[in-house]
This record gives structure tokens, C-alpha cells and sequence, in this order.
């Protein structure tokens, strides 16, 4: 960035070296509220990406949805989708989690409390996606009962086994990229985020983030959701 006509580095290089990816999750994050893409975030983005940063969308969707996703948005780097169980880069996918247990949980939140799964479970590999139309805490209750885990992630509810995460997921795709995990610079807004947002040394959250998302980042943006990528891209010296 440029200060009174000298060029600076911004607050994210300093002594922790340069940015080796730019991590955003979608929902939320480079979109509005309503989930329509956010043109400023996806412009911005882009501009991070000609200047070599390579962009890694992590979400709980589906690899599918996310695979043409990334073509049409340009983006370079891996995806991490369904909250970090599965991971793929230049057509190599590695699934980190298991489905049938999380199967079985479905089909006793369908029985007991008439949950919905998400259409997209058709496509899913490790984990499932319900509606957020009962109550979590039973989500919850029915995940532990199996030795799973549920998250909220602001949109819908995701049960998977213990130990995925976006961050571990990351890892993976570190490897596969060729690049330094630690170095990434993650944006996210939900808690299946936090996990990145911990333990990343440049993490950054939008004004409308959740207060426990507020708490863990790095940088809390003034502005809101997707127009919030530009200012965070901004204070960490990519743009």
C-alpha cells in the first residue's frame, strides 16, 4: 500500500514473511447477507490473485459445487469443502473423514425430530448437511450419542467426525500446494471458521461476524460481509 507517495508494507508481512495463500470461506464472507456474491469481493480477490496470491475457498459445501465455483471466479488455489473433510487440488481429492456414522445420526434426527437434509447431500463424501429448522442442542445431543461432532455454521447445521476441520484441512492442501500453511492468511465469518481463525497468525473477520468469530481474529473489518474483503485484503499489504 502507498502512504504519502512511498510504498509500505501493510500489517500483514512485517517479520512473518509474505502471505503464501489467501483462505476465504463463501458463505457469508464473499457474499451479502442473502448469499448472493459480493462484485467487490470477487474483484478484489481477483487483483490478489495477479499479484500471486493464490486464493483457497474453504466451505461446507460440496466439492462439486465448489470446483465450478472456482473456475468461474478465477481462483488458483485448493478446496477445502464440507467443513474440511474433503480436499482437492489440480484434480487430486483427498477425503479425510468417514460418512456412515454421521448417515446413521441423520436418519435418527430425521425419525425423532423430522429434520431435512440439505439437497446437496447427494454430493457429499464425509460429512451431512442438515437444515437449521430444529433445534441445535438436539443436533447436538444426537451427534455426540454417535462420536460426532455438529457445527452451526450460521446457514446450516454439519455433522462430521471428530478431528475435521477447515485448519486441518489446510494442512493438507498446504501440502498438495506447495506452499507454507502458517503463512496463510484466512477470512471467515462462522464458527467452522474458528479453527482457521485460531490458528493462523493473519485471520480476519467483517463487522457482522458473531462475537465468539470477533474474539479470534486477527482483524475485525468496519465493513460488512463480502465488502469487507477489499478493506482486510487492504490492511494486510496484498492490495
Amino acid at each position: 500500500m502507498q502512504i504519502l507517495g512511498f510504498q509500505v508494507q501493510g500489517c500483514g508481512e512485517g517479520m512473518i514473511g509474505k502471505i503464501s495463500a489467501i483462505v476465504v470461506d463463501i458463505d457469508g464472507t464473499i457474499t451479502d447477507e442473502n448469499l448472493r456474491l459480493s462484485l467487490n469481493a470477487i474483484k478484489a480477490l481477483r487483483r490478489a490473485e495477479e499479484r500471486g496470491y493464490p486464493v483457497i475457498l474453504a466451505s461446507g459445501n460440496t466439492l462439486p459445487v465448489m470446483y465450478g465455483l472456482r473456475m468461474y471466479l478465477g481462483f488458483s488455489g485448493a478446496i477445502i469443502a464440507e467443513n474440511g473433510c474433503v480436499v482437492e487440488y489440480k484434480d487430486r481429492v483427498e477425503v479425510l473423514g468417514r460418512q456412515e456414522r454421521a448417515r446413521e445420526a441423520m436418519e435418527v434426527l430425521k425419525k425423532m425430530y423430522g429434520a431435512r437434509e440439505l439437497f446437496t447431500n447427494r454430493w457429499r463424501m464425509a460429512e451431512v448437511g442438515l437444515y437449521a429448522s430444529i433445534s441445535f442442542q438436539d443436533v447436538q445431543k444426537v451427534a455426540e450419542e454417535f462420536g460426532l461432532k455438529a457445527e452451526n455454521t450460521g446457514f446450516a447445521y454439519h455433522i462430521s467426525e471428530e478431528g475435521m476441520s477447515k485448519y486441518e484441512a489446510l494442512k493438507v492442501a498446504a501440502r498438495l500446494m506447495n506452499i507454507e500453511v502458517d503463512s496463510a492468511l484466512a477470512i471467515g465469518d462462522g464458527e467452522n471458521d474458528l479453527s482457521l481463525l485460531k490458528n493462523l497468525n493473519r485471520s480476519a473477520t467483517h463487522s457482522m461476524a458473531p462475537e465468539s468469530v470477533k474474539k479470534v481474529a486477527k482483524y475485525v473489518a468496519k465493513a460488512r460481509y463480502g465488502d469487507a474483503i477489499e478493506e482486510i485484503l487492504r490492511y494486510y499489504g496484498v492490495l
